[in-house]
């Protein structure tokens, strides 16, 4: 198994926007996208900070490492998320629960989904690259 460098990322929330640190910058490989998503998953499941704007496909590793390849098209059918679910858009995921919670206001539910929306990821990250992150 190879061993990449991964950069490390941070967010923050500002005026209930999701924000990611540093900022303008793409993951390189695949395994630093999914690093970045579980480590966002893993924050927003410990804030009590709504993130109205952000908390989508904007600040996701995964979707800026497939999307931004292609500008304006988002290749969701080369995810791990989805080559792992079978279905593209986060579908079938805790990822919807987390969106219709935030539209409710729903603070616990959110959290609730945010948590199980990183377990998932982190379980992806450890089938594929054998080490928790």
């Amino acid at each position: 198994m190879e061993t990449i460098k991964v950069r490390k990322v941070f967010f923050t929330i500002l005026n209930k926007k999701l924000l990611l640190h540093p900022k303008d910058i793409l993951p390189d490989t695949e395994q630093e996208a999914l690093y970045w998503s579980v480590k966002k998953w893993g924050f927003l499941s410990r804030t009590s900070l709504l993130a109205e704007e952000g908390y989508g496909s904007k600040t996701c590793g995964l979707c800026l490492f497939h999307g931004y390849k292609h500008p304006n098209i988002y290749l969701c059918e080369e995810c791990i998320l989805t080559k792992e679910t079978g279905i593209g858009g986060c579908v079938n995921t805790p990822f919807q629960d987390y969106d219709l919670a935030c539209r409710m206001d729903n603070p616990e539910r959110r959290r609730k989904a945010a948590k199980e929306f990183y377990e998932l990821l982190h379980s992806i990250y450890k089938k594929y690259y054998g080490k928790p992150v």
